[in-house]
């Protein structure tokens, strides 16, 4: 965010299904504006000259905005995004149309102070900074109904309103990098021309030969999510001999804020657990150690640790893969940005865990 590096970026798949995500004067509806494409005027948060400007027109009391009709499912979660700079308008209002999502599925944002000014009762919204003076701004809902449903990017003058009085041939808002895509979260921007595009899953692996007892660690990680998300089961950190009897693995499961460290020894579990409250891109300093005595596990500054038995001190056959941002059993990928890992195959002391930073 804000063009700051925060590491290699893991995430599942995603699609957009927003066609022509960086030319709004095509497969977009214009209503009481015009588009300038590639404007000089500014430059995008990719650093060139791609980003499109919204040029209001005279008419009194309407909405100038852009809009585009895209297929949705009943019951699915769809996050709109989309990259703006002020303009002549200081604020920008988001809109899931009412014909297959609830009404107010909406979100209006500051694009002058960089935040959130309301978020209708049918939605969730966020907004983070991006580069060259470009906000993302990102709203969430559920679609109701299955079929075409149109999406709005509407400046507004008040920060409530989509409708007011256009001053011709002025430049309302610029935009860049718009996205519809299931999921309760916006994932990295995926270009689009004149059709949908698909991202591919990206996780790293590294083979690694563990000790059958010692082994510690520390993850820093910037997850794409925030702490109250329910929807699905995001992987940390995965040390794996197999899929089901041998492994740690380090994730957040559905409950809200809620993150696991799972150790298995010939099938048996160990599994204390955290819960820590975070917004999308906080930085998460997670630590853990398994020895023969305990399993513990560190989240920024809270800690939990469950002893383990005799039975289950050791593990059959010691892990000999790392996977950062997957559990290869059951496919839950991470959704983030790791600043850093580091493996030490020793039980560190409470005291050197602590200390990392």
């Amino acid at each position: 965010s804000g063009g700051t590096a925060q590491g290699v970026l893991l995430e599942g798949a995603r699609t957009n299904l927003a066609l022509q995500s960086e030319t709004f004067g095509t497969t977009w509806g214009v209503s009481a504006a015009s588009i300038s494409s590639n404007t000089g005027a500014t430059t995008d948060p990719a650093g060139g000259n791609n980003a499109d400007a919204i040029v209001e027109d005279g008419t009194p009391a309407v909405p100038h905005r852009v809009s585009q009709s895209m297929s949705v499912t009943t019951g699915t979660a769809y996050t709109l995004s989309v990259y703006a700079k002020q303009g002549a308008r200081r604020y920008l209002q988001l809109v899931f149309g009412t014909t297959l999502f609830p009404v107010n599925a909406y979100g209006n944002f500051d694009l002058q102070s960089g935040t959130i000014v309301s978020t209708g009762a049918a939605a969730t919204s966020s907004i983070t900074p991006a580069a060259n003076g470009f906000y993302r701004v990102m709203i969430t809902a559920t679609a109701a109904g299955t079929g075409l449903n149109s999406q709005f990017i509407n400046p507004s003058a008040d920060g409530s309103s989509a409708n007011f009085d256009g001053v011709n041939t002025q430049v309302a808002t610029y935009l860049w990098g718009a996205q519809l895509e299931a999921g309760a979260f916006a994932s990295s921007y995926i270009p689009t021309t004149t059709g949908s595009a698909n991202r591919v899953a990206t996780s790293l692996t590294r083979s690694w030969n563990f000790p059958s007892n010692n082994v510690s660690g520390q993850m820093v990680v910037r997850p794409r999510y925030a702490s109250t998300d329910t929807s699905g089961y995001y992987t940390f950190l995965s040390l794996n001999y197999d899929s089901t009897n041998n492994n740690i693995q380090i994730y957040k499961d559905p409950t809200s804020g809620r993150i696991y460290v799972n150790l298995k020894t010939a099938g048996n579990q160990v599994l204390p657990y955290i819960t820590e409250s975070w917004a999308a891109g906080d930085r998460l300093n997670i630590r853990f150690r398994k020895s023969a005595a305990g399993l513990k596990l560190w989240v920024n500054t809270t800690s939990v640790e469950s002893t383990i038995s005799t039975a289950k001190a050791d593990w059959t056959n010691a892990p000999t893969a790392i996977d950062m941002g997957r559990n290869p059993a059951a496919g839950a990928w991470g959704y983030q940005a790791v600043e850093s890992l580091t493996i030490w195959n020793e039980a560190k002391s409470d005291a050197f865990l602590e200390a990392l930073e």
